[in-house]
């Protein structure tokens, strides 16, 4: 169902999400009401489909659990009477106080619960309450009990009723918070202010007990989802954070409204875990300073804005583009959710990860790379710029990378940018050991650990640092002339101005942040969510018909026998990626269905059954090999799921060296590109022993896995890539190979073939440099198996010229008076859907202008617009580029970024290639050079 307009979110038009979130945002939505009656069309479907699959469950006796909200009973039993005739029995057996209804129909039971997720088993003596609701024998169980309005733990509250300071000017909300932070400020001693200079999580947990401060932790990591550790909540129950697709998966939507309700969650499930006194998983024994399980502090690590830059690094799993146009929307959209709108307080404060130079694992602490002003300018600031100047961040960690000489959390080309010329307003966090690094042999920027302290605090405007070498040497440097107490304070000042925009030294019953209460945390909603954006995050590569048969492969029919097989055949974790601690209670991620599983409960009346094959992603072992081949002929189709894992936040820091071939995450780059030998040896013989049957492949990665052999292979006929798809990762994998949703997305990223590693340094950072890198620059089309933008879709559709003719023109004044992100004018498409089924599309704007100088590197194309819609068959819809004068700017040999006069044309592509509309646009020359950019400084030593 196709939303419009949502009051909650600033970016226009809302993703088309899934029956629950739709129906979650209805109150919010200005809607026609002829969508009021589509979407009911769709929930009546939805329902429809659920008691189907439930009542073709009595055999076995397993039970169901199904979320529709309590308010639709009257309506449920309506929709029943009227669309099955009475043919299925149907009965609300007993109401929870209007958050829960248990209905059975025949022999299953659907319980109603607040939009919750279907389970199966709920004769379990965990679910016993339940079941004995659904079979009718006893009465609602009570509600769980109210949560208290204020933390249950004040675990980084300041001024609190009673507390050391609570009579003190700092904690006086009425006065200006200027005032209150300097008179907080004059109340700390040297030591004191040494201490505030470090994060708190790994250098003691901070703290002033003489003023009622407690310890605050600045590190906090929410990637995809909000890294800590489930919740022992009040009601007894466990609360455990929700996890998303991954960012490639989120970047291969191509949705900035599905990144905004992301990031929006993130950050009220961080809230949540605040104001419950929840905490990073890093200790085995409960929550504490003692032990390194820090408390969730109201800061967080997101989102990451490196460039998908060479397949081999091992955290491209973090980033979500090689585009910076891209990757700048994305991280402003995200930025936006998790920050809130409310003009007083922040929700949750972002520090945008690695600014600005970072993508390489092996060395990093220990090497310079010298990168051209083109491609500082070109590639690497843009979308760091668009999540500051838009999205609004609050902060940045400076990454481990010297550039040209510089480590980036001394630079003050990159402090400047940010604060002086994109306007932030935030601090500066190093990443963790940054500071310290600045002594290494091989970098030798500073000549000890107080000319380190001194060169991040005054170049770098470092405000706090992740590790002790900052908060350990600044008095030492101070004593030394190093470095001024007024550069301490304007940090102190800086990193307590998030604080008290948080709201920690302020009244809590005051703040709208701190009424959320511990529910949300990993609340059904967020679950219908994290659904949505698995179904948006998968690309389908590859989709032709099988050997000896008509029709492409997907969607599969139902009622089919299917073999699952490969490493990830029946793994749960490895679907929800890195960077997340508990995600699951009791830290059993069986909780995150399998692809298998979820192939079962999608499609009842099919028989799945799973023979891995090998059993890890390495595939060393390959003693199931022969078991995998011989279930081949007892399937009438087979499923492989291939690919890498990643390390979660637990595992950062453990022996890399003993990791198996297809790991890929922080702290080790990927040597092979390629699938591990014992993957491909699989996948080669199960397609062999198929003998025509249809053979799917599914690619679980965050970075690309060179697979030539499969994409040549007429054996294995279809292919996806499934990034990390999350927690509700296997549900929307198989709802999208038969076909219940047709959401698929686009390449975020050029697919590379494995030689293409064979012809870059993977060290050398400039983009133009060799056979290049990005579509922008690639000269070599045969070194990408797929490129930028590439998706299929089960349906076909077509665009038309829409308004403006074929032909625009930037005059010369315009070109002199126009911001550069001022919009002077807009290019407008029809997109039909004239295939038979429903179906989204992605849709790309790209720009070629004039070339400049001879020494100047020019793009192929550059992208500078993309809409995604979601189309009913038959339907239309006009889709809307506008454009500024940025849109036509190029960024020359030094760094400049210019207008050039003379013909530009955009256009067009729903493929990265082909291409569909194209406009001319006339720049006229305005008599001098049009410069868009302020050049601070060169940073070239």
């Amino acid at each position: 169902c196709s939303v419009s307009h949502s009051k909650s979110n600033p970016f226009g038009h809302m993703p088309q999400l899934d029956f629950f979130l739709t129906t979650l945002y209805l109150p919010h939505l200005k809607v026609h009401p002829w969508w009021l009656l589509h979407l009911f069309c769709h929930f009546i479907m939805k329902l429809y489909s659920f008691v189907l699959a439930a009542s073709s469950l009595r055999a076995d006796g397993a039970k169901h659990w199904l979320a529709v909200s309590a308010d639709r009973n009257k309506e449920l039993q309506t929709c029943v009477d009227q669309m099955l005739g009475g043919k299925i029995e149907f009965s609300l057996t007993g109401v929870r106080t209007g958050n829960e209804t248990c209905a059975s129909i025949g022999e299953s039971c659907l319980s109603v619960l607040d939009w919750g997720c279907v389970e199966q088993g709920c004769d379990a003596t965990s679910e016993g309450s339940r079941a004995t609701l659904c079979n009718g024998k006893q009465g609602p169980p009570a509600p769980p009990p109210p949560q208290p309005p204020r933390p249950t733990s004040p675990t980084s509250h300041a001024c609190l009723p009673g507390s050391a300071g609570a009579a003190l000017p700092f904690c006086d909300s009425s006065l200006p918070m200027e005032t209150r932070i300097k008179d907080l400020i004059s109340r700390m001693d040297a030591s004191q202010k040494a201490k505030y200079l470090g994060d708190g999580a790994t250098t003691g947990g901070g703290g002033l007990d003489e003023l009622g401060i407690p310890p605050y932790s600045w590190n906090t990591e929410a990637l995809h989802g909000l890294g800590a550790m489930c919740l022992n909540a009040p009601d007894g129950s466990e609360r455990c954070p929700t996890v998303f697709s991954a960012p490639p998966g989120l970047g291969a939507a191509f949705n900035r409204s599905l990144a905004y309700v992301v990031g929006e969650t993130i950050g009220t499930e961080t809230r949540a875990m605040n104001n419950a006194g929840g905490c990073r998983n890093r200790g085995g024994d409960g929550c504490g300073w003692h032990n390194g399980n820090w408390y969730i502090g109201l800061n967080v690590w997101v989102p990451s804005l490196n460039i998908y830059r060479d397949p081999r690094w091992g955290r491209n799993v973090e980033v979500p583009s090689e585009d910076p146009y891209h990757g700048g929307e994305y991280g402003a959209a995200l930025v936006q959710g998790v920050q809130g709108d409310d003009p007083h307080y922040t929700k949750v404060s972002v520090q945008l990860k690695h600014f600005g130079f970072y993508s390489v694992e092996d060395g990093r602490n220990n090497k310079n790379f010298k990168i051209s002003q083109h491609d500082i300018e070109d590639t690497y600031l843009p979308g760091f710029e668009k999540a500051i100047r838009q999205g609004k961040a609050q902060g940045y960690m400076c990454s481990y990378a010297s550039v040209n000489g510089i480590p980036s959390c001394a630079s003050r080309f990159l402090s400047s940018k940010a604060r002086n010329e994109w306007g932030m307003e935030g601090i500066v966090q190093t990443d963790c050991g940054a500071i310290g690094g600045m002594t290494n042999d091989e970098v030798k920027y500073a000549s000890s650990n107080e000319d380190a302290a001194a060169k991040g605090l005054k170049d770098g405007g470092v405000d706090i640092s992740c590790g002790g070498t900052l908060p350990d040497n600044i008095n030492s440097a101070l004593a030394k002339g190093l470095v001024a107490e007024s550069d301490i304070d304007a940090s102190l000042e800086r990193s307590f101005r998030l604080l008290f925009r948080a709201g920690i030294f302020d009244p809590l019953e005051k703040q709208p942040f701190t009424k959320i209460p511990y529910t949300e945390i990993g609340a059904a909603t967020s679950s219908g969510i994290a659904l949505d954006a698995a179904r948006q995050s998968l690309v389908l590569l590859k989709n032709d018909a099988p050997v000896a048969a008509d029709g492409p492969t997907l969607p599969l029919h139902h009622g089919l026998r299917i073999l699952v097989t490969g490493p990830h055949a029946n793994n749960s974790q490895t679907l929800a990626g890195n960077y997340f601690e508990d995600i699951c209670p009791k830290s059993n991620a069986t909780c995150v269905p399998t692809v298998a599983q979820s192939l079962a409960v999608a499609d009842p009346s099919a028989h799945v059954f799973v023979e891995s094959g090998c059993k890890d992603v390495g595939c060393s072992d390959t003693s199931g090999m022969s078991a995998a081949v011989a279930a081949v002929a007892n399937a009438d189709v087979v499923v492989i799921v291939l690919g890498r894992a990643s390390n979660s936040l637990t595992a950062l820091g453990s022996d890399l060296a003993g990791w198996p071939p297809g790991r890929e995450g922080e702290g080790s780059d990927v040597s092979d590109i390629r699938l591990p030998v014992g993957q491909l040896n699989l996948a080669m013989a199960i397609a062999g022993a198929a003998n025509g049957k249809p053979v799917v492949a599914i690619l679980v990665s965050g970075g690309l896995v060179a697979i030539e052999e499969l994409k040549a292979s007429t054996k294995v006929p279809a292919i996806v890539q499934a990034f990390y798809p999350g927690v509700a990762g296997g549900q929307g994998i198989a709802e999208a190979l038969l076909g219940q949703h047709n959401r698929w997305s686009k390449l975020p990223f050029t697919f590379y073939a494995y030689n293409y590693t064979q012809r870059i340094d993977m060290d050398n950072m400039n983009m133009t440099d060799g056979v290049g890198r990005s579509y922008k620059y690639l000269r070599d089309s045969s070194l990408s198996l797929w490129p930028f933008g590439w998706g299929l879709s089960y349906t076909t559709f077509s665009t038309a010229r829409h308004g403006v003719h074929g032909y625009l023109a930037l005059s010369a004044k315009q070109a002199l008076t126009l911001q550069q992100f001022e919009q002077f004018t807009n290019v407008s498409m029809k997109v039909t859907n004239t295939g038979k089924v429903p179906g989204d599309e992605v849709l790309f704007l790209f720009r070629t202008g004039p070339a400049g100088a001879a020494a100047d590197p020019r793009a192929i194309k550059e992208l500078v617009g993309f809409e995604r819609v979601s189309l009913a068959p038959g339907e239309s819809k006009v889709v809307v580029f506008q454009l500024s004068i940025w849109s036509f700017s190029d960024v020359d040999a030094l760094g400049e970024r210019v207008v050039r006069a003379g013909e530009h044309k955009v256009f067009v592509s729903r493929n990265g290639v082909d291409v569909d509309i194209t406009w001319e646009v006339k720049v006229e020359d305005p008599g001098r050079p049009l410069v868009l950019s302020n050049r601070h400084q060169d940073i070239v030593v």
